[in-house]
């Protein structure tokens, strides 16, 4: 049997339980608080869709965006195995990890969420502020932080300039890795992989991230 959501108090319903106004779905308990929001000429929501993404639909916005960013990650691995550039490894680095804060916090959406037609919004169906964006995104921010300082040593260690390929540059990285930065890089690489997994099992469908930054992804009409 269909459920949808009341735009008011995002509490889960049966569609005959649900009163359709201005653009969305409420419950009978919220319809006076929409009403009231309507008189007043307060915002209700009508520019989103109320049914929240599912996880497969941001899955595939999230391989959309790793497409984009595909270029960086090639220009990443010859830097590695011939280049040698730490101004570039920085580059790379700090390009790949503000894409999706800069980019939800000015337009709401990354390039692969606004081919599958997502926006990030507020609880109240607003645009979320680039301080929401920012904190939606600390996890996968520390990610690549730590991911930063690992390479950093990498590249600094004696004989790096000596690797020229995936075998040698894999080898050395293990010998030279930084054993309290790989086990935070897994606790968090851990937090990360739990916070998109949320996605599947949480009451609309909000991640860790969407929790902690008070948003949620929405259908663009």
């Amino acid at each position: 049997m269909s459920e949808n959501i009341c735009a008011e108090c995002d509490e889960t319903f049966l569609p005959e339980e649900l009163i359709f106004i201005k653009d969305v779905y409420v419950c009978a308990t919220c319809k006076p608080i929409i009403l009231q929001k309507i008189d007043e000429g307060h915002d209700v929501n009508t520019d989103v869709n109320v049914k929240p993404v599912g996880f497969w639909v941001r899955v595939c916005a999230y391989f959309v965006d790793a497409l984009i960013l595909s270029p960086l990650m090639v220009v990443g691995i010859f830097n590695a195995l011939q280049w040698k550039s730490m101004a570039l490894l920085v580059a790379m680095s700090v390009l790949g990890t503000l894409y999706r804060p800069i980019l939800h916090g000015i337009y709401g959406a990354t390039p692969g969420k606004m081919i599958c037609k997502i926006w990030v919004r507020r609880e109240d169906g607003s645009p979320i502020s680039m301080g929401q964006a920012w904190l939606r995104e600390t996890i996968f921010i520390s990610v690549g932080i730590i991911g930063l300082i690992s390479s950093i040593l990498i590249f600094s260690a004696s004989g790096f300039d000596k690797t020229f390929t995936f075998l040698e540059w894999g080898e050395f990285a293990q010998q030279h890795i930084n054993p309290v930065l790989n086990i935070i890089s897994n606790v968090v690489s851990c937090i990360m992989f739990v916070a998109m997994l949320m996605v599947a099992f949480t009451h609309r469908k909000r991640g860790l991230h969407d929790k902690m930054s008070g948003t949620y992804c929405v259908f663009k009409k």
